[in-house]
């Protein structure tokens, strides 16, 4: 065969090659990885919670000892974790207190060294806190997002001390949920 040709087929496609890859359009999606704050700050308040609830019933704590107690330790997590909104209902079948610490855009300061803009978001921790009666109710539906009537969570109600909570946060525009029971 002529040596000539099979030179000619060969750049024939190699240059097929070279516009077909500068013709294709590459498509990727970046996923974060899954944060999992939220989830350990959950099972570890959850825990420490069902701790208080039990030293108080084996000292025969009377009520609002033991609802002093889990104010204290309820208080300690969120100055901890100022990031992160936490709602957290404890009480019994006929009183339920619920508390609830989210975090509020105070504004900005921001700082330019050169030509390296810097930025700081300043929050300011609110806390509320409010009793119910569940009027002999066994479910208790919680809106996570008063704004969005879809992202709740139901909880049993059962008999004896009850101790749910839920952490969110929110990082780099995504939301993390987490209930404890």
């Amino acid at each position: 065969m002529n040596k000539r040709g099979q030179f000619f087929l060969i750049a024939a496609f190699a240059i097929i090659g070279v516009l077909v890859g500068l013709a294709s359009i590459y498509t990727s999606a970046e996923i974060l990885p899954e944060d999992e704050t939220v989830l350990d700050i959950s099972k570890e308040l959850n825990f420490e919670g069902a701790s208080v609830i039990d030293h108080g019933t084996f000292y025969a704590l009377s009520k609002q000892e033991k609802v002093d107690h889990l104010k204290t330790l309820t208080d300690f997590y969120a100055k901890l974790n100022p990031d992160t909104d936490f709602i957290i209902i404890y009480g019994n079948s006929s009183n339920l207190t619920v508390t609830t610490y989210t975090s509020q855009d105070t504004g900005t300061v921001g700082l330019t060294i050169g030509n390296q803009p810097s930025q700081q978001f300043l929050s300011q921790q609110r806390e509320n806190t409010y009793s119910l009666d569940p009027q002999g109710q066994k479910k208790i539906t919680i809106l996570i997002d008063p704004n969005n009537q879809e992202v709740q969570h139901t909880f049993d109600l059962k008999a004896g001390e009850t101790f749910f909570i839920i952490a969110k946060e929110e990082r780099q525009g995504e939301r993390y949920v987490e209930t404890a029971i």
